[in-house]
């Protein structure tokens, strides 16, 4: 799945679906951080904000709530957010295909993204739910961009991404549950404390663990004759493992 990207088995955490490991993350962060999310947004990142005490009031007509950067992703910026606009934030929420424009961004969009965390010390929490649905050139994962993953010197809270995946799109697994999250060992607090460490303890509290069958499901989709009828692959090399 992430062939070149430096990712290691043991920082690949298996779920019921990115769904749920939204929610997972949120419990991570707690309630004492400030969040950006792309407008329009799938909403289950503003509503576990929600739940989390992250966000002020409602703001009425307008169906958003304080406390919440909305970063505008729409055809007059080319669905992709001006960061010299947008105030810095502790965690950076992104979606990309977007759901529900379908924007994938550019690999030089990413680039800007990754750059922005690294400069702010934010953390980004990157959905690729939808890489299935990718037929250009366009990064499927976060973790192809350099410094995604890397030690950033001047983060005052984290390092720079986590990674939120699914079979939902590219194996039709949306009612059948499984899916992951990627939580590199790289990724620390202020006081070099792994945030792998803390996500470890919130899935083994609070998850018992994908069923069998979905998981066996899963492995028949990254198969040579799964992969031939689905799309279950972050690279373009069909011999790809």
């Amino acid at each position: 799945m992430y062939p070149d990207m430096g990712i290691e088995d043991t920082e690949v955490f298996i779920s019921d679906g990115a769904q749920c490991d939204i929610s997972r993350v949120q419990l991570l962060l707690g309630s004492d951080v400030t969040i950006a999310v792309q407008d329009p947004t799938f909403p289950a990142y503003v509503d576990s904000g929600i739940i989390m005490g992250q966000t002020g009031d409602y703001v009425a007509g307008s169906s958003k709530y304080g406390g919440i950067e909305y970063m505008k992703c729409g055809p007059e910026n080319l669905f992709f957010p001006d960061f010299s606009r947008i105030p810095r934030t502790d965690v950076i929420f992104f979606c990309s295909p977007n759901n529900p424009t379908g924007h994938a961004a550019s690999r030089e969009q990413l680039l800007q993204l990754v750059e922005t965390a690294h400069r702010n010390g934010s953390l980004i929490v990157y959905d690729s739910a939808y890489a299935a649905y990718i037929s250009d050139d366009s990064p499927r994962s976060i973790y192809e961009i350099p410094g995604a993953k890397e030690f950033a010197q001047a983060t005052p809270l984290f390092q720079v991404a986590i990674e939120i995946s699914s079979f939902s799109k590219s194996a039709g697994f949306t009612g059948v549950r499984l899916g992951w999250t990627v939580v590199p060992h790289e990724l620390s607090y202020s006081d070099g404390f792994p945030v792998h460490k803390d996500f470890d303890r919130i899935i083994c509290t609070c998850f018992n663990g994908a069923s069998s069958i979905a998981q066996i499901g899963g492995l028949a989709c990254l198969s040579e004759e799964g992969r031939k009828v689905s799309n279950c692959t972050l690279s373009d090399d069909p011999n790809m493992p």
